[in-house]
């Protein structure tokens, strides 16, 4: 359940919204589906690893199992978002992920995109540095390993670096405000 806080942030966003998640496991499917069915986003961004557990670049055995999760998810997410764009990660399958599926399949290496004024860099990869001056967010996910920034240093009206894999985030494109939103269970 989403608390009294995400419902007001969500009721003063006046027009589209966006929300961003990634690497997401097929086991927090329920989780996901939950959450969309909430917020219904306009546009919902992955960044990537849509069946998180399933490495198919690595193991092909994992190819049958990881498209029919994500075949699933892909169903949840295009019936709770009305647009559905998808930085591909190092565990997806490309080539079925191209194919006609009503959804936008970005590069995994790094995109730009603008979505009602607001500019995104999108990689699935964590991301070390983008030029402030060219965006607003940087969107990613992949791991928190390799993660060299701290939520905490993210201002409202500087250039935000966020990693999906963290929490789900929703993005107001017009005043840049955004709110974080745990995956499992209620927020506080």
């Amino acid at each position: 359940m989403i608390s009294k806080a995400t419902e007001d942030f969500l009721r003063s966003i006046k027009g589209p919204f966006i929300m961003h998640i990634s690497d997401t496991l097929a086991d927090s499917y329920a989780n996901v589906e939950k959450l969309l069915k909430q917020i219904r986003p306009t546009l919902l961004i992955h960044t990537g690893d849509l069946a998180d557990e399933f490495k198919v670049g690595r193991i092909p055995e994992h190819l049958p199992r990881y498209r029919e999760a994500v075949a699933r998810l892909l169903e949840i997410m295009k019936e709770n978002a009305q647009e559905v764009w998808i930085t591909h990660g190092n565990n997806d399958d490309v080539p079925w992920l191209m194919e006609d599926k009503g959804i936008r399949v970005l590069p995994m290496k790094g995109s730009s995109q603008t979505y009602y004024g607001l500019r995104l860099y999108l990689q699935h990869q964590p991301i070390e540095w983008v030029d402030e001056y060219l965006y607003d967010f940087a969107l990613y996910g992949h791991g928190y390993t390799m993660d060299i920034h701290n939520p905490e240093d993210n201002k409202i009206g500087k250039l935000c670096y966020i990693n999906g894999m963290r929490h789900a985030t929703i993005i107001n494109p017009f005043n840049k405000h955004f709110r974080h939103i745990p995956y499992a269970g209620e927020e506080e």
